[in-house]
Parts: C-alpha cells; sequence; structure tokens
C-alpha cells in the first residue's frame, strides 16, 4: 500500500514537472542569429549565458558584450536586433493567435541600440500594444538609411525607397551613440 502511494505521488510530481516545463517553454521569442556573447538575467536574479536556439520570456534583462550582436524573433513575427554593449528588458509581452485584444508588447532600452521590426502586437487589437522605452532616443521609421560620405561630418540621411512589406514598420533605435559610432553603425549594415 506504501509503494502504491509512492508510486502515485512520483507519477503525479513527474505529470506535474512535465507539463509545467512545457508551459514555461513557450517563451516570448527565440535567439535566431548570435555573434559574440548575450547574456540574461532572468526575474529571479539567476544570470546565465545564451546561445543560438536559447528562449526569452518577459521579466529577462538581456545585455550583449563588447563586438557582439544578436537577433531575436518573437512569437508575433517582430523580431529585435541588439547592438554591442547593449542591455535590454523584456518588461512584458504577450501575444496568443486568437485573442489581439490581449496583445502586449513592452521593451525598455536600458543603454546601447537596437533594430526593430514589428509584427502582429500593435497591428490587431490595440495599436498602442508595442511600447519601446528609452531615456532618449534617434528613430528612423519605414527604412530610413543614413549615408556616410568620404568626411565623417558630411552624413546624409535620406529616405529608402517606399516598398510594401508585411514584415512591420522598421524603427531604428539608439540612445546616446555620437555621430561616428552611427556613421560606423551604417557602414556594417
Amino acid at each position: 500500500m506504501i509503494s502504491e502511494m509512492k508510486f502515485a505521488n512520483w507519477a503525479v510530481f513527474l505529470c506535474l514537472s512535465f507539463f509545467g516545463g512545457m508551459a514555461f517553454a513557450a517563451g516570448a521569442g527565440t535567439i535566431t542569429h548570435l555573434s559574440g556573447t548575450l547574456s540574461v538575467q532572468h526575474p529571479d536574479g539567476t544570470v546565465r549565458i545564451l546561445s543560438q536556439k536559447s528562449e526569452v520570456n518577459p521579466g529577462d534583462t538581456l545585455t550583449t558584450q563588447h563586438e557582439s550582436y544578436v537577433q531575436i524573433n518573437f512569437t508575433d513575427g517582430s523580431s529585435i536586433t541588439m547592438r554591442p554593449n547593449t542591455t535590454l528588458k523584456i518588461e512584458g509581452y504577450r501575444f496568443v493567435q486568437d485573442k489581439p485584444q490581449e496583445d502586449n508588447a513592452f521593451l525598455k532600452l536600458v543603454k546601447g541600440g537596437m533594430r526593430t521590426v514589428t509584427g502582429l502586437v500593435g497591428k490587431r487589437g490595440d495599436q498602442d500594444a508595442y511600447k519601446i522605452k528609452t531615456s532618449s532616443a534617434t528613430i528612423g521609421i519605414r527604412g530610413s538609411s543614413v549615408k556616410r560620405s568620404s568626411a565623417l561630418r558630411d552624413v546624409k540621411a535620406s529616405p529608402a525607397p517606399a516598398t510594401s512589406s508585411s514584415a512591420g514598420v522598421s524603427h531604428d533605435v539608439h540612445r546616446q551613440l555620437h555621430h561616428a559610432e552611427r556613421c560606423r553603425y551604417a557602414n556594417h549594415r
């Protein structure tokens, strides 16, 4: 009788562990490209290094190191590319295909630079559901580009040709970057 109860307790424990893990595994997004080092601090304070195909979740704080770039694809089809020495917190994220009124994406750019292409959050349901918080920012919308001439001082911003894209609106957000860094970044694209 006691062994049957132990067996039943273990069976319940294993089922809960398995299904609970499956619910947690459905993250907000996945690392699709990684060059360099990316660390994550989870809401419980634990820190670990991420690799390609790692998942990110609401509450995670992501940090790229020197000369590190990362692209994260989210479940709504949006993507974020983080530049070197960037810290980004996923304050909130919710996307349920059948419930557009519950969509939410709230990101906080603590430092550094990033590029994001929006997905379905903010396009259906509440149009203000996609938010990025920064202390200050430079934003280019719908394919703005920066071109550098031979002198670093002669930088011209010109709009890209209008194209129809189902991928979403492109936002370049560069926080507290001085002029030369922006020129260097434009040359890497």
